[in-house]
Formats: structure tokens, sequence, C-alpha cells
């Protein structure tokens, strides 16, 4: 089955799931022992060798808005004035991530990886995509809980709200408040 078909039946064919991030949206998963295949397939054709991670010009910003509300229900935009990286398979769209300049600092916002080609190295390589953009200075994500291991691969540490700037202490209240379990890391410019 090729990636576009294999996208395609994720979309149309799979249950759903609730998603903390994006505001009561839903998302498409596919269960465990048809991720278990896709995996296998992924690995039996070597789709890990056609990943490409390119910065996206301002004439491709549709379509990452269009993956980050359609494909993952996350409703946090994306902007002329953000640096935006793209993750693709075979020319599909299978991950995102902005870097944005917000009140003079730094901040990794909206990285996101389809469901089923996540743990497969597509975010890591969009991460390590992001270093040379924070190594201009310090830098912050408000990351799940669950994955400081994976930010603190490039160096993020878990930072307490009172040392943020004031608005991503209020940016991280919000999310808490709406039972988001979110923290708040910096990263300093290697």
């Amino acid at each position: 089955m090729s990636l576009a078909k294999r996208l395609q039946w994720i979309e149309n064919c799979q249950p759903r799931r609730a998603t903390g991030f994006g505001r009561g949206r839903w998302q498409r998963t596919a269960t465990g022992q048809e991720r278990t295949l896709l995996e296998r397939e992924n690995n039996e054709i070597g789709l890990m060798n056609t990943i490409a991670v390119n910065s996206v010009g301002a004439a491709d910003l549709a379509e990452i808005e269009e993956f980050y509300n359609k494909t993952v229900g996350y409703g946090g935009g994306v902007s002329q004035s953000d640096f935006t990286l793209a993750a693709r398979l075979d020319g599909s769209l299978v991950g995102a991530v902005r870097l944005c300049v917000e009140n003079g600092i730094i901040v990794l916002r909206g990285m996101q990886v389809a469901s089923a080609f996540q743990r497969q190295g597509i975010g890591r390589a969009l991460l390590d995509h992001c270093v040379p953009f924070l190594n201009r200075g310090p830098a912050y994500c408000v990351p799940y809980e669950h994955l400081t291991d994976f930010y603190g691969q490039v160096g993020f540490i878990v930072t307490p709200p009172e040392l943020l700037p004031a608005f991503l202490a209020e940016r991280l209240a919000e999310y808490v408040a709406t039972s988001r379990r979110t923290l708040a890391m910096k990263r300093m410019p290697a």
C-alpha cells in the first residue's frame, strides 16, 4: 500500500480518541495491532530512509495549518513570522514544528507528528533541525510532562513557573487550568 493510501486509510477508517492539546478536537489514531502492521510494513520498505525535513515558505503555510487542524487536532495555528519546519515521507506531510519569537524570546511550539508515524524518529528529526535556530538565544517550550526526556535530548531542562517570562507563565497556567499535564522547559544556546 502506498504512503498516500495508508494516510487516507488512517484518516478515514480509524477510531477516534480525544487529545488534550487540541482544545476539544479529535484525533484519529491507529489501534495497537494496526500500528504494529504499519510499522512492520514501514520497516520492510525502508520508509525511514525517505524522511525529508525542510523549512516551510509562505506558500506552504496553508498545508501546515490543515495538517495541524485536520490531521493532528492542534489548534495553535501558524504564522508567516514563525520559522516552520515540515517532515515529509515520500512527499506526504507527516510532521511539523514552529519556532516563534515571542516578546523577543524563542519559543518552540506545535511539535506534531501524525499518529501513525510517531515513535519512528520523525519528531527527533524535526527537533534536531530546530537546534541551529535554538542556538540563537535562550529558548522555551511548554510540552506535556511525559515529553521531558524527548526535549531534554537537545538540552531543554524543566523550569519552575516563577522563572518564566510573564507571557509563558500565563500560557502555562492556562494549560494547567484546562487539565493539560504540561510544564515549562528552558534551553540555553550551545
